[in-house]
């Protein structure tokens, strides 16, 4: 391992986040004011939920299985035949050590068919025409809507000459990162998850900011997927660097002293196809130099032996 950079023997003590913006500690004896907003958020439910259960309309007698418009609604949600129908497969046959075990909608493990795609929306047909029935629907998305439309603001972190931290002014999608030279001076915005996609489904699952401040790596997630992307901004400019790291999941970026690079884990580049429905085995923890690719990052560590 000669020629390997090294971490930092006492994070803590630097006072800098080792592995991002999340999950840290706010600071002592004081409550954050993100911790405050959720207390708050949460006696507003219980009173949100005393008013909901007023204001709807009284159970029908006999229950789900009475008389009147409630339980015909119920009833529709759980007859079968109003359901699309479901090939079945009875040629798939599996066959352990002389057991015999039928698997006849195998057909619906390929994400990736037609066949798989039209069942699909099929089924969700079927139910978004159930829920649209449903005449509390939109007063109870406007009361959550109400509940959490209030400003909240995460624990501000310092790193080299800025301070981090994270605001939400109440119905953004996604948490907004900025950065200040000063706690009461101006803020400037350094990433904006919501401007990533129009619809507000790319998501920022990790960042890490290197110990003198001067570049962010950040994980974006796209349509609620487990796979992430990294990338690393300057902090400075704002803008981002060539480098991108694929094939990520569930991983931190573990800067170095030096801020040169730091460490990550990825998977093997998955079969086309099987992206999100292949098993994830062999992960291997590397070090990424900036400014270089990928494939040229120092392996550090694989267990063979433990593939899982």
């Amino acid at each position: 391992l000669a020629g390997i950079p090294k971490l930092p023997g006492a994070v803590v003590s630097a006072g800098l986040p080792a592995t991002g913006l999340g999950g840290q500690a706010s600071v002592s004896g004081a409550p954050s004011a993100q911790n405050l907003g959720l207390h708050a958020a949460a006696q507003s439910a219980a009173q949100a939920a005393a008013s909901l259960q007023a204001a709807l309309p009284p159970q029908p007698a006999g229950g789900v299985n009475g008389s009147g418009e409630e339980a015909l609604r119920l009833d529709f949600a759980f007859d079968g035949s109003k359901a699309p129908p479901t090939r079945r497969d009875d040629t798939v046959v599996d066959d352990y050590h002389g057991t015999k075990i039928a698997d006849p909608y195998r057909w619906l493990e390929d994400d990736n068919s037609d066949e798989t795609k039209a069942w699909v929306d099929a089924q969700n047909a079927v139910t978004n025409r159930y829920l649209s029935m449903i005449p509390e629907r939109a007063q109870i998305a406007a009361r959550l809507k109400e509940l959490f439309n209030y400003e909240r603001y995460s624990t501000p972190r310092r790193a080299g000459k800025w301070w981090f931290f994270e605001h939400n002014s109440g119905l953004q999608n996604q948490d907004v990162l900025y950065k200040a030279q000063t706690l009461s001076g101006a803020r400037e915005i350094l990433l904006d998850p919501n401007a990533l996609s129009s619809g507000g489904t790319t998501a920022i699952s990790d960042t890490s900011i290197s110990y003198d401040g001067r570049y962010l790596a950040y994980a974006v997630s796209k349509a609620g997927s487990d796979w992430t992307i990294w990338r690393v901004r300057d902090v400075e400019t704002g803008k981002d660097l060539p480098d991108e790291l694929h094939w990520t999941k569930f991983t931190d970026a573990n800067w170095t002293v030096d801020g040169q690079g730091f460490y990550y884990s990825r998977y093997p580049t998955p079969k086309p196809g099987d992206e999100l429905k292949g098993i994830n085995e062999n992960m291997k923890v590397y070090y990424h130099k900036l400014g270089t690719e990928q494939y040229q990052d120092q392996l550090i560590l694989e267990r063979h032996d433990h593939p899982k």
